[in-house]
Protein backbone atom coordinates (compact mmCIF):
# COMPACT_ATOMS: atom_id res chain seq x y z
CA UNK A 1 0.00 0.00 0.00
CA UNK A 2 2.94 2.31 -0.38
CA UNK A 3 2.61 5.41 -2.53
CA UNK A 4 4.58 3.78 -5.36
CA UNK A 5 2.36 0.69 -5.44
CA UNK A 6 0.49 -0.23 -8.59
CA UNK A 7 -3.16 0.89 -8.75
CA UNK A 8 -5.49 -1.58 -7.08
CA UNK A 9 -8.17 -1.00 -9.73
CA UNK A 10 -8.07 -0.05 -13.38
CA UNK A 11 -9.16 3.54 -14.00
CA UNK A 12 -10.89 2.31 -17.15
CA UNK A 13 -12.88 -0.21 -15.12
CA UNK A 14 -13.85 2.41 -12.56
CA UNK A 15 -15.02 4.80 -15.26
CA UNK A 16 -17.07 2.07 -16.97
CA UNK A 17 -18.80 1.37 -13.64
CA UNK A 18 -19.38 5.09 -13.09
CA UNK A 19 -20.92 5.64 -16.53
CA UNK A 20 -23.09 2.51 -16.48
CA UNK A 21 -24.52 3.24 -13.03
CA UNK A 22 -25.41 6.79 -14.09
CA UNK A 23 -26.70 6.01 -17.58
CA UNK A 24 -28.96 3.06 -16.69
CA UNK A 25 -32.64 4.11 -16.62
CA UNK A 26 -31.69 7.72 -17.41
CA UNK A 27 -34.83 8.03 -19.56
CA UNK A 28 -37.10 7.35 -16.55
CA UNK A 29 -40.59 8.84 -16.73
CA UNK A 30 -40.23 10.38 -20.18
CA UNK A 31 -42.00 11.93 -21.98
CA UNK A 32 -43.45 13.02 -18.63
CA UNK A 33 -41.36 14.98 -16.13
CA UNK A 34 -41.34 13.29 -12.73
CA UNK A 35 -38.60 15.36 -11.12
CA UNK A 36 -39.82 18.51 -9.39
CA UNK A 37 -36.78 20.66 -10.28
CA UNK A 38 -35.77 19.51 -13.77
CA UNK A 39 -38.31 21.74 -15.59
CA UNK A 40 -36.75 24.80 -13.92
CA UNK A 41 -33.52 24.27 -15.86
CA UNK A 42 -35.04 22.93 -19.08
CA UNK A 43 -37.79 25.54 -19.42
CA UNK A 44 -35.44 28.43 -18.70
CA UNK A 45 -32.95 27.13 -21.28
CA UNK A 46 -35.68 27.00 -23.90
CA UNK A 47 -37.07 30.39 -22.86
CA UNK A 48 -33.75 32.06 -23.71
CA UNK A 49 -34.64 31.27 -27.31
CA UNK A 50 -37.08 34.19 -27.11
CA UNK A 51 -34.09 36.53 -26.86
CA UNK A 52 -34.64 37.43 -23.21
CA UNK A 53 -31.62 36.17 -21.24
CA UNK A 54 -32.83 37.52 -17.94
CA UNK A 55 -33.94 34.36 -16.08
CA UNK A 56 -36.41 36.32 -13.90
CA UNK A 57 -35.63 33.66 -11.31
CA UNK A 58 -32.59 33.69 -9.03
CA UNK A 59 -33.35 31.09 -6.39
CA UNK A 60 -30.73 29.08 -8.26
CA UNK A 61 -28.20 30.78 -10.57
CA UNK A 62 -28.90 30.60 -14.33
CA UNK A 63 -25.51 29.29 -15.50
CA UNK A 64 -26.54 25.67 -16.05
CA UNK A 65 -29.63 26.78 -17.99
CA UNK A 66 -27.40 29.08 -20.09
CA UNK A 67 -25.12 26.14 -20.90
CA UNK A 68 -28.13 23.96 -21.70
CA UNK A 69 -29.38 26.70 -24.03
CA UNK A 70 -26.10 26.37 -25.96
CA UNK A 71 -26.56 22.59 -26.08
CA UNK A 72 -30.07 23.05 -27.43
CA UNK A 73 -28.68 25.46 -30.01
CA UNK A 74 -26.28 22.75 -31.19
CA UNK A 75 -29.18 20.26 -31.26
CA UNK A 76 -31.23 22.67 -33.38
CA UNK A 77 -28.33 23.26 -35.80
CA UNK A 78 -27.76 19.52 -36.18
CA UNK A 79 -31.48 18.89 -36.58
CA UNK A 80 -31.81 21.58 -39.21
CA UNK A 81 -28.87 20.12 -41.13
CA UNK A 82 -30.55 16.70 -40.97
CA UNK A 83 -33.89 18.11 -42.10
CA UNK A 84 -35.68 17.57 -38.77
CA UNK A 85 -36.40 21.28 -38.21
CA UNK A 86 -37.17 23.87 -40.84
CA UNK A 87 -37.67 26.91 -38.61
CA UNK A 88 -37.17 27.80 -34.96
CA UNK A 89 -40.93 27.35 -34.52
CA UNK A 90 -40.56 23.72 -35.62
CA UNK A 91 -38.01 23.24 -32.86
CA UNK A 92 -40.42 24.73 -30.33
CA UNK A 93 -43.28 22.54 -31.53
CA UNK A 94 -41.03 19.48 -31.30
CA UNK A 95 -40.65 20.17 -27.56
CA UNK A 96 -44.40 20.53 -27.09
CA UNK A 97 -45.03 17.32 -29.02
CA UNK A 98 -42.42 15.20 -27.24
CA UNK A 99 -39.89 16.67 -24.77
CA UNK A 100 -38.02 13.35 -24.47
CA UNK A 101 -34.94 14.35 -26.58
CA UNK A 102 -34.63 17.65 -24.72
CA UNK A 103 -34.62 16.02 -21.30
CA UNK A 104 -32.30 13.23 -22.43
CA UNK A 105 -29.77 15.72 -23.79
CA UNK A 106 -29.85 17.61 -20.50
CA UNK A 107 -29.65 14.52 -18.29
CA UNK A 108 -26.82 12.94 -20.28
CA UNK A 109 -24.76 16.14 -20.41
CA UNK A 110 -25.27 17.55 -16.92
CA UNK A 111 -26.02 14.34 -15.05
CA UNK A 112 -24.38 11.28 -16.56
CA UNK A 113 -21.36 12.96 -18.18
CA UNK A 114 -20.47 15.46 -15.48
CA UNK A 115 -21.20 12.89 -12.78
CA UNK A 116 -18.75 10.43 -14.34
CA UNK A 117 -16.21 13.22 -14.91
CA UNK A 118 -16.38 14.01 -11.19
CA UNK A 119 -15.29 10.43 -10.49
CA UNK A 120 -12.37 10.94 -12.89
CA UNK A 121 -11.48 14.29 -11.30
CA UNK A 122 -11.39 12.67 -7.84
CA UNK A 123 -9.01 10.02 -9.19
CA UNK A 124 -6.67 12.64 -10.66
CA UNK A 125 -6.79 14.84 -7.56
CA UNK A 126 -5.96 12.02 -5.15
CA UNK A 127 -3.31 10.53 -7.43
CA UNK A 128 -1.59 13.91 -7.77
CA UNK A 129 -1.65 14.88 -4.08
CA UNK A 130 -1.94 11.57 -2.16
CA UNK A 131 -1.25 8.21 -3.83
CA UNK A 132 -2.38 6.12 -6.76
CA UNK A 133 -3.89 3.33 -4.62
CA UNK A 134 -5.89 5.90 -2.63
CA UNK A 135 -6.96 7.51 -5.92
CA UNK A 136 -8.36 4.24 -7.24
CA UNK A 137 -10.24 3.42 -4.04
CA UNK A 138 -11.64 6.97 -3.64
CA UNK A 139 -12.82 7.04 -7.26
CA UNK A 140 -14.42 3.61 -6.90
CA UNK A 141 -16.25 4.70 -3.75
CA UNK A 142 -17.66 7.77 -5.53
CA UNK A 143 -18.50 5.71 -8.63
CA UNK A 144 -20.86 3.49 -6.62
CA UNK A 145 -22.01 6.10 -4.04
CA UNK A 146 -25.80 5.92 -4.15
CA UNK A 147 -26.78 9.57 -3.77
CA UNK A 148 -24.26 10.63 -6.40
CA UNK A 149 -25.51 7.88 -8.73
CA UNK A 150 -29.14 8.81 -8.16
CA UNK A 151 -28.74 12.53 -8.71
CA UNK A 152 -26.55 11.97 -11.79
CA UNK A 153 -29.78 10.83 -13.45
CA UNK A 154 -31.23 14.34 -13.15
CA UNK A 155 -30.63 17.62 -14.91
CA UNK A 156 -30.05 20.10 -12.12
CA UNK A 157 -27.23 22.19 -10.68
CA UNK A 158 -25.90 19.83 -7.99
CA UNK A 159 -23.81 17.45 -10.12
CA UNK A 160 -22.11 20.23 -12.17
CA UNK A 161 -21.33 21.96 -8.86
CA UNK A 162 -19.51 18.90 -7.50
CA UNK A 163 -17.23 18.67 -10.53
CA UNK A 164 -16.17 22.31 -10.17
CA UNK A 165 -15.65 21.92 -6.42
CA UNK A 166 -13.33 18.95 -6.93
CA UNK A 167 -11.42 20.83 -9.65
CA UNK A 168 -11.03 23.76 -7.26
CA UNK A 169 -8.87 21.68 -4.93
CA UNK A 170 -6.14 21.36 -7.59
CA UNK A 171 -5.04 25.02 -7.29
CA UNK A 172 -5.81 25.00 -3.55
CA UNK A 173 -3.39 22.14 -2.91
CA UNK A 174 -0.80 23.65 -5.24
CA UNK A 175 -0.85 26.79 -3.12
CA UNK A 176 -0.52 24.62 -0.03
CA UNK A 177 2.48 22.78 -1.44
CA UNK A 178 4.33 25.40 -3.46
CA UNK A 179 3.31 28.78 -2.15
CA UNK A 180 1.51 31.77 -3.57
CA UNK A 181 2.04 31.56 -7.31
CA UNK A 182 -0.16 34.08 -9.11
CA UNK A 183 -1.63 31.56 -11.54
CA UNK A 184 -2.74 29.29 -8.69
CA UNK A 185 -4.65 32.12 -7.00
CA UNK A 186 -6.24 33.14 -10.30
CA UNK A 187 -7.34 29.53 -10.92
CA UNK A 188 -8.64 29.27 -7.33
CA UNK A 189 -10.67 32.48 -7.69
CA UNK A 190 -12.13 31.37 -11.01
CA UNK A 191 -13.17 28.03 -9.51
CA UNK A 192 -14.85 29.72 -6.53
CA UNK A 193 -16.69 32.15 -8.79
CA UNK A 194 -17.70 29.37 -11.18
CA UNK A 195 -18.97 27.18 -8.33
CA UNK A 196 -21.03 30.07 -6.95
CA UNK A 197 -22.42 30.80 -10.42
CA UNK A 198 -23.63 27.20 -10.60
CA UNK A 199 -25.18 27.11 -7.13
CA UNK A 200 -24.80 29.67 -4.37
CA UNK A 201 -23.49 27.21 -1.78
CA UNK A 202 -20.48 26.81 -4.06
CA UNK A 203 -19.19 29.97 -2.33
CA UNK A 204 -18.24 27.73 0.59
CA UNK A 205 -15.32 26.62 -1.57
CA UNK A 206 -13.65 29.78 -0.27
CA UNK A 207 -13.18 28.10 3.14
CA UNK A 208 -10.70 25.38 2.05
CA UNK A 209 -9.04 27.94 -0.24
CA UNK A 210 -8.37 30.32 2.66
CA UNK A 211 -7.19 27.39 4.81
CA UNK A 212 -4.70 26.37 2.11
CA UNK A 213 -3.54 29.95 1.61
CA UNK A 214 -2.88 30.42 5.35
CA UNK A 215 -1.22 26.99 5.62
CA UNK A 216 1.10 27.41 2.62
CA UNK A 217 4.76 26.67 3.27
CA UNK A 218 5.89 30.01 1.88
CA UNK A 219 4.00 33.03 3.18
CA UNK A 220 5.25 35.73 0.80
CA UNK A 221 2.53 36.91 -1.55
CA UNK A 222 -0.33 35.73 0.69
CA UNK A 223 -2.39 38.94 0.83
CA UNK A 224 -1.79 39.83 -2.79
CA UNK A 225 -2.79 36.31 -3.89
CA UNK A 226 -5.97 36.28 -1.79
CA UNK A 227 -6.97 39.72 -3.10
CA UNK A 228 -6.45 38.56 -6.70
CA UNK A 229 -8.47 35.40 -6.05
CA UNK A 230 -11.30 37.46 -4.56
CA UNK A 231 -11.43 39.75 -7.59
CA UNK A 232 -11.27 36.80 -9.99
CA UNK A 233 -14.11 35.00 -8.18
CA UNK A 234 -16.30 38.11 -8.21
CA UNK A 235 -15.62 38.85 -11.89
CA UNK A 236 -16.25 35.22 -12.84
CA UNK A 237 -19.58 35.18 -11.00
CA UNK A 238 -20.77 38.46 -12.57
CA UNK A 239 -19.68 37.47 -16.09
CA UNK A 240 -21.52 34.16 -15.81
CA UNK A 241 -24.55 35.67 -14.04
CA UNK A 242 -24.73 39.25 -15.38
CA UNK A 243 -28.37 39.81 -14.44
CA UNK A 244 -27.41 39.56 -10.79
CA UNK A 245 -26.12 43.10 -11.39
CA UNK A 246 -28.44 44.24 -14.18
CA UNK A 247 -31.52 43.11 -12.25
CA UNK A 248 -29.85 43.64 -8.88
CA UNK A 249 -32.86 44.50 -6.65
CA UNK A 250 -34.84 41.46 -7.78
CA UNK A 251 -31.73 39.29 -7.47
CA UNK A 252 -31.25 40.36 -3.84
CA UNK A 253 -34.95 39.86 -3.11
CA UNK A 254 -34.79 36.28 -4.44
CA UNK A 255 -31.63 35.50 -2.45
CA UNK A 256 -33.17 36.86 0.75
CA UNK A 257 -36.40 34.90 0.18
CA UNK A 258 -34.50 31.68 -0.44
CA UNK A 259 -32.37 32.18 2.67
CA UNK A 260 -35.50 32.66 4.75
CA UNK A 261 -37.00 29.51 3.26
CA UNK A 262 -33.93 27.45 4.16
CA UNK A 263 -33.75 28.57 7.77
CA UNK A 264 -37.53 28.30 8.12
CA UNK A 265 -37.63 24.70 6.93
CA UNK A 266 -34.82 23.65 9.22
CA UNK A 267 -36.39 25.54 12.06
CA UNK A 268 -39.25 23.06 11.93
CA UNK A 269 -36.83 20.27 12.80
CA UNK A 270 -36.36 21.46 16.32
CA UNK A 271 -33.18 21.94 18.35
CA UNK A 272 -29.70 22.13 16.86
CA UNK A 273 -28.85 18.65 18.13
CA UNK A 274 -31.75 17.21 16.14
CA UNK A 275 -30.56 19.00 13.01
CA UNK A 276 -27.06 17.59 13.43
CA UNK A 277 -28.47 14.12 13.86
CA UNK A 278 -30.78 14.48 10.86
CA UNK A 279 -28.01 15.02 8.31
CA UNK A 280 -25.85 12.31 9.82
CA UNK A 281 -28.42 9.55 10.29
CA UNK A 282 -30.69 10.39 7.37
CA UNK A 283 -28.77 12.11 4.58
CA UNK A 284 -25.19 10.84 4.88
CA UNK A 285 -26.12 7.34 6.03
CA UNK A 286 -28.60 7.01 3.20
CA UNK A 287 -26.21 8.56 0.69
CA UNK A 288 -23.37 6.09 1.13
CA UNK A 289 -24.45 3.36 3.56
CA UNK A 290 -23.27 2.92 7.13
CA UNK A 291 -19.92 1.13 6.47
CA UNK A 292 -18.71 3.78 4.04
CA UNK A 293 -19.90 6.54 6.35
CA UNK A 294 -17.97 5.01 9.24
CA UNK A 295 -14.88 4.63 7.05
CA UNK A 296 -15.04 8.26 5.93
CA UNK A 297 -15.32 9.35 9.57
CA UNK A 298 -12.32 7.15 10.36
CA UNK A 299 -10.41 8.91 7.58
CA UNK A 300 -11.46 12.28 8.99
CA UNK A 301 -10.29 11.28 12.46
CA UNK A 302 -6.96 10.20 11.00
CA UNK A 303 -6.67 13.53 9.20
CA UNK A 304 -7.04 15.45 12.46
CA UNK A 305 -4.69 13.13 14.32
CA UNK A 306 -1.89 13.43 11.79
CA UNK A 307 -2.78 17.04 10.97
CA UNK A 308 -1.12 16.58 7.60
CA UNK A 309 -2.19 19.81 5.83
CA UNK A 310 -4.03 18.42 2.78
CA UNK A 311 -5.96 15.84 4.78
CA UNK A 312 -6.71 18.36 7.51
CA UNK A 313 -8.06 20.86 4.95
CA UNK A 314 -10.45 18.20 3.64
CA UNK A 315 -11.62 17.42 7.17
CA UNK A 316 -12.07 21.14 7.96
CA UNK A 317 -14.09 21.58 4.78
CA UNK A 318 -16.39 18.65 5.65
CA UNK A 319 -17.00 19.77 9.22
CA UNK A 320 -17.49 23.39 8.20
CA UNK A 321 -19.94 22.54 5.44
CA UNK A 322 -21.85 20.24 7.78
CA UNK A 323 -22.13 23.10 10.27
CA UNK A 324 -23.51 25.43 7.60
CA UNK A 325 -26.10 22.81 6.64
CA UNK A 326 -27.27 22.56 10.23
CA UNK A 327 -27.83 26.31 10.36
CA UNK A 328 -29.05 27.20 6.86
CA UNK A 329 -29.75 24.06 4.84
CA UNK A 330 -32.92 22.30 3.81
CA UNK A 331 -33.47 18.78 5.19
CA UNK A 332 -33.41 16.99 1.83
CA UNK A 333 -30.69 14.44 1.15
CA UNK A 334 -29.23 16.24 -1.89
CA UNK A 335 -27.93 19.00 0.37
CA UNK A 336 -25.07 16.76 1.49
CA UNK A 337 -23.92 16.14 -2.09
CA UNK A 338 -21.03 18.68 -1.87
CA UNK A 339 -19.61 16.60 0.98
CA UNK A 340 -19.54 13.29 -0.86
CA UNK A 341 -16.44 13.51 -3.12
CA UNK A 342 -14.30 14.66 -0.22
CA UNK A 343 -15.76 12.12 2.19
CA UNK A 344 -14.89 9.46 -0.41
CA UNK A 345 -11.31 10.78 -0.58
CA UNK A 346 -10.86 10.47 3.18
CA UNK A 347 -12.52 7.04 3.10
CA UNK A 348 -10.19 5.88 0.32
CA UNK A 349 -7.21 7.27 2.14
CA UNK A 350 -8.41 5.50 5.28
CA UNK A 351 -8.63 2.14 3.49
CA UNK A 352 -5.08 2.51 2.18
CA UNK A 353 -3.91 3.42 5.66
CA UNK A 354 -5.59 0.33 7.14
CA UNK A 355 -3.91 -1.83 4.53
CA UNK A 356 -0.53 -0.35 5.35
CA UNK A 357 -0.98 -1.18 9.03
CA UNK A 358 -2.19 -4.74 8.42
CA UNK A 359 1.20 -6.13 7.28
CA UNK A 360 0.79 -9.89 6.74
CA UNK A 361 -3.00 -9.80 6.37
CA UNK A 362 -2.94 -6.69 4.20
CA UNK A 363 -4.63 -8.09 1.08
CA UNK A 364 -7.33 -9.98 2.99
CA UNK A 365 -8.22 -7.02 5.22
CA UNK A 366 -8.20 -4.65 2.27
CA UNK A 367 -10.60 -6.87 0.30
CA UNK A 368 -12.98 -7.42 3.23
CA UNK A 369 -13.20 -3.70 4.02
CA UNK A 370 -13.81 -2.83 0.37
CA UNK A 371 -16.61 -5.37 -0.01
CA UNK A 372 -18.27 -4.33 3.24
CA UNK A 373 -18.20 -0.67 2.15
CA UNK A 374 -19.24 -1.12 -1.47
CA UNK A 375 -22.06 -3.66 -1.24
CA UNK A 376 -24.63 -1.51 0.67
CA UNK A 377 -24.31 1.57 -1.54
CA UNK A 378 -24.03 -0.44 -4.77
CA UNK A 379 -27.17 -2.38 -3.81
CA UNK A 380 -29.05 0.90 -3.46
CA UNK A 381 -27.90 2.03 -6.91
CA UNK A 382 -28.92 -1.22 -8.59
CA UNK A 383 -32.33 -1.24 -6.89
CA UNK A 384 -32.83 2.37 -7.97
CA UNK A 385 -32.33 1.35 -11.61
CA UNK A 386 -34.88 -1.43 -11.29
CA UNK A 387 -37.44 0.95 -9.81
CA UNK A 388 -36.91 3.78 -12.29
CA UNK A 389 -37.04 1.45 -15.31
CA UNK A 390 -40.62 0.44 -14.41
CA UNK A 391 -43.65 2.60 -15.21
CA UNK A 392 -44.26 5.31 -12.62
CA UNK A 393 -47.53 5.18 -10.69
CA UNK A 394 -48.45 8.53 -12.28
CA UNK A 395 -48.03 6.98 -15.71
CA UNK A 396 -50.21 4.02 -14.71
CA UNK A 397 -52.86 6.30 -13.22
CA UNK A 398 -52.90 8.49 -16.35
CA UNK A 399 -53.40 5.44 -18.58
CA UNK A 400 -56.21 4.10 -16.35
CA UNK A 401 -58.02 7.44 -16.19
CA UNK A 402 -57.84 7.96 -19.94
CA UNK A 403 -59.22 4.47 -20.53
CA UNK A 404 -61.93 4.44 -17.86
CA UNK A 405 -63.09 8.03 -17.25
CA UNK A 406 -65.06 9.68 -20.05
CA UNK A 407 -63.56 12.70 -21.80
CA UNK A 408 -64.85 16.00 -20.47
CA UNK A 409 -65.30 14.72 -16.91
CA UNK A 410 -64.44 17.11 -14.10
CA UNK A 411 -61.47 15.87 -12.08
CA UNK A 412 -59.89 17.40 -8.98
CA UNK A 413 -56.20 16.68 -8.44
CA UNK A 414 -54.40 17.03 -5.13
CA UNK A 415 -51.94 19.79 -6.00
CA UNK A 416 -49.81 18.96 -9.03
CA UNK A 417 -46.39 17.29 -8.78
CA UNK A 418 -47.61 13.97 -7.40
CA UNK A 419 -50.46 13.76 -9.89
CA UNK A 420 -50.87 12.14 -13.34
CA UNK A 421 -50.37 14.61 -16.19
CA UNK A 422 -53.77 14.86 -17.87
CA UNK A 423 -54.94 17.08 -20.71
CA UNK A 424 -56.99 20.22 -20.06
CA UNK A 425 -60.33 20.54 -21.81
CA UNK A 426 -60.76 22.79 -24.83
CA UNK A 427 -62.77 25.24 -22.74
CA UNK A 428 -60.00 25.54 -20.14
CA UNK A 429 -57.27 25.89 -22.77
CA UNK A 430 -59.22 28.67 -24.45
CA UNK A 431 -59.64 30.42 -21.08
CA UNK A 432 -55.89 30.20 -20.47
CA UNK A 433 -55.22 31.48 -23.99
CA UNK A 434 -57.53 34.44 -23.42
CA UNK A 435 -55.65 35.24 -20.21
CA UNK A 436 -52.32 35.11 -22.05
CA UNK A 437 -53.12 36.50 -25.48
CA UNK A 438 -52.01 40.05 -26.11
CA UNK A 439 -49.22 39.95 -23.56
CA UNK A 440 -46.24 42.05 -24.62
CA UNK A 441 -43.60 39.94 -22.91
CA UNK A 442 -41.68 37.42 -24.99
CA UNK A 443 -42.51 34.65 -22.53
CA UNK A 444 -46.20 35.50 -22.71
CA UNK A 445 -45.92 34.95 -26.45
CA UNK A 446 -44.24 31.62 -25.79
CA UNK A 447 -47.06 30.51 -23.48
CA UNK A 448 -49.55 31.66 -26.09
CA UNK A 449 -47.86 29.51 -28.76
CA UNK A 450 -47.81 26.54 -26.40
CA UNK A 451 -51.53 26.88 -25.74
CA UNK A 452 -52.33 27.27 -29.44
CA UNK A 453 -50.38 24.09 -30.16
CA UNK A 454 -52.26 22.22 -27.40
CA UNK A 455 -55.56 23.37 -28.91
CA UNK A 456 -54.50 22.38 -32.42
CA UNK A 457 -53.74 18.77 -31.47
CA UNK A 458 -56.54 18.31 -28.96
CA UNK A 459 -58.44 15.15 -29.83
CA UNK A 460 -56.24 14.29 -32.83
CA UNK A 461 -54.18 11.73 -30.94
CA UNK A 462 -57.14 9.95 -29.34
CA UNK A 463 -56.14 11.07 -25.83
CA UNK A 464 -59.18 12.35 -23.88
CA UNK A 465 -59.20 15.75 -22.21
CA UNK A 466 -60.77 16.76 -18.90
CA UNK A 467 -61.83 19.76 -16.86
CA UNK A 468 -59.03 19.78 -14.30
CA UNK A 469 -58.94 21.52 -10.91
CA UNK A 470 -56.15 21.59 -8.32
CA UNK A 471 -56.88 21.17 -4.62
CA UNK A 472 -54.88 23.63 -2.49
CA UNK A 473 -54.82 25.37 0.89
CA UNK A 474 -56.09 28.92 1.27
CA UNK A 475 -52.58 30.39 1.07
CA UNK A 476 -52.03 28.64 -2.28
CA UNK A 477 -55.10 29.97 -4.07
CA UNK A 478 -53.13 32.73 -5.77
CA UNK A 479 -49.78 32.81 -7.49
CA UNK A 480 -50.16 29.48 -9.29
CA UNK A 481 -48.72 29.02 -12.76
CA UNK A 482 -51.03 29.03 -15.74
CA UNK A 483 -50.74 25.28 -16.20
CA UNK A 484 -51.34 24.44 -12.52
CA UNK A 485 -54.68 26.19 -12.19
CA UNK A 486 -57.62 26.67 -11.62
CA UNK A 487 -57.44 25.98 -7.90
CA UNK A 488 -60.12 25.01 -5.39
CA UNK A 489 -60.05 24.44 -1.65
CA UNK A 490 -60.02 21.08 0.11
CA UNK A 491 -63.75 21.31 0.73
CA UNK A 492 -66.08 18.47 -0.16
CA UNK A 493 -69.10 20.77 -0.56
CA UNK A 494 -67.17 23.04 -2.93
CA UNK A 495 -66.35 20.01 -5.08
CA UNK A 496 -69.98 18.98 -5.23
CA UNK A 497 -71.11 22.51 -6.05
CA UNK A 498 -68.67 22.63 -8.97
CA UNK A 499 -69.87 19.29 -10.27
CA UNK A 500 -66.55 17.51 -9.67
CA UNK A 501 -66.98 13.86 -10.58
CA UNK A 502 -63.61 12.36 -9.67
CA UNK A 503 -60.84 13.17 -7.19
CA UNK A 504 -57.25 11.93 -7.38
CA UNK A 505 -55.35 11.90 -4.07
CA UNK A 506 -51.87 10.88 -3.00
CA UNK A 507 -51.05 9.07 0.25
CA UNK A 508 -51.94 11.08 3.37
CA UNK A 509 -48.57 10.91 5.12
CA UNK A 510 -47.33 14.27 3.81
CA UNK A 511 -50.56 16.25 4.29
CA UNK A 512 -52.08 15.46 7.72
CA UNK A 513 -53.89 18.82 7.89
CA UNK A 514 -56.25 17.60 5.16
CA UNK A 515 -57.26 14.46 7.02
CA UNK A 516 -60.84 15.64 7.59
CA UNK A 517 -61.30 16.09 3.84
CA UNK A 518 -59.77 12.67 3.18
CA UNK A 519 -62.02 11.05 5.75
CA UNK A 520 -65.12 12.55 4.18
CA UNK A 521 -63.89 11.47 0.74
CA UNK A 522 -63.43 7.89 1.97
CA UNK A 523 -66.85 7.94 3.61
CA UNK A 524 -68.93 9.57 0.89
CA UNK A 525 -66.89 8.83 -2.24
CA UNK A 526 -66.21 5.53 -3.96
CA UNK A 527 -62.63 4.29 -4.39
CA UNK A 528 -62.46 3.12 -8.01
CA UNK A 529 -58.72 2.66 -8.56
CA UNK A 530 -55.48 2.64 -6.61
CA UNK A 531 -51.86 2.68 -7.77
CA UNK A 532 -49.37 1.57 -5.14
CA UNK A 533 -45.58 1.39 -5.73
CA UNK A 534 -45.30 -0.82 -2.64
CA UNK A 535 -46.65 -4.27 -3.57
CA UNK A 536 -46.82 -5.46 0.04
CA UNK A 537 -47.62 -2.34 2.08
CA UNK A 538 -50.81 -0.52 3.05
CA UNK A 539 -51.33 2.90 1.45
CA UNK A 540 -51.26 4.65 4.85
CA UNK A 541 -47.70 3.57 5.57
CA UNK A 542 -44.85 6.01 4.97
CA UNK A 543 -41.21 4.98 4.59
CA UNK A 544 -39.58 8.38 4.15
CA UNK A 545 -40.86 11.55 5.82
CA UNK A 546 -39.14 13.84 3.29
CA UNK A 547 -40.95 14.90 0.13
CA UNK A 548 -39.74 13.03 -2.93
CA UNK A 549 -38.24 15.40 -5.50
CA UNK A 550 -37.32 12.67 -7.99
CA UNK A 551 -36.60 9.06 -7.09
CA UNK A 552 -36.66 7.41 -3.64
CA UNK A 553 -33.76 7.74 -1.21
CA UNK A 554 -33.86 5.58 1.91
CA UNK A 555 -32.95 1.91 1.57
CA UNK A 556 -36.13 0.75 3.32
CA UNK A 557 -38.12 2.75 0.76
CA UNK A 558 -36.08 1.42 -2.17
CA UNK A 559 -36.35 -2.15 -0.95
CA UNK A 560 -40.13 -2.03 -0.57
CA UNK A 561 -40.86 -0.54 -4.01
CA UNK A 562 -41.29 -2.06 -7.42
CA UNK A 563 -41.65 1.32 -9.17
CA UNK A 564 -41.29 5.06 -8.66
CA UNK A 565 -44.09 7.46 -7.79
CA UNK A 566 -46.52 8.14 -4.94
CA UNK A 567 -49.48 6.05 -3.81
CA UNK A 568 -52.44 7.36 -5.82
CA UNK A 569 -56.14 6.83 -5.16
CA UNK A 570 -58.95 7.69 -7.59
CA UNK A 571 -62.38 8.40 -6.04
CA UNK A 572 -65.74 8.84 -7.74
CA UNK A 573 -67.99 11.34 -5.98
CA UNK A 574 -71.49 10.03 -5.32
Amino acid sequence: MADKAKPVFSLTGIMIIAVLLRAAAVSFGLPHSYHADEPIVVHHALAYGTGDFNPHFFKIPPLVSYLLFLAYGAYYAAGRAMGWFGRVQDFEIAFYADPTPFYLIARILFGVTLGALTVYAVYRLVKRFFSEPAAAVSALFLAVCYLHVRDSHYVYVDIPLLLVMVLGFFPFFKILEKGHALQSHVAAGVCIGLATAIKYNGAFLAVPYVACALWAKRRSGLFQGVAIAFVCSLVTFVVLNPFAVIDGPFFLEEIFTQAQTNTGILGNHGMLGLKVGHYLTYALWGAMGLPLLVLSMYGMLGAFQSFEPKRAVLAIYLLGYYGVLCVAGQPYARYVLPMLPFAMILAGDGVVGLGAKAKGQRAALFTVVLVICIVPTLSRSLKFHQIMAADDTRTLAKAWIEENIPAGSRIALERDFYMPLLKFSRKQLEEKLAATAGGAELRSKSRERRLRYALSVLGNDGVPDYELYYLVDENELRGRSLFKSPTILFDYEVLRALGIEYVVMSAPDQQPREESFREQLRREGELVAEFNPYPELRPEMTLDNQSMTGGPFLWKDLKARDRNGPILSVYRLR
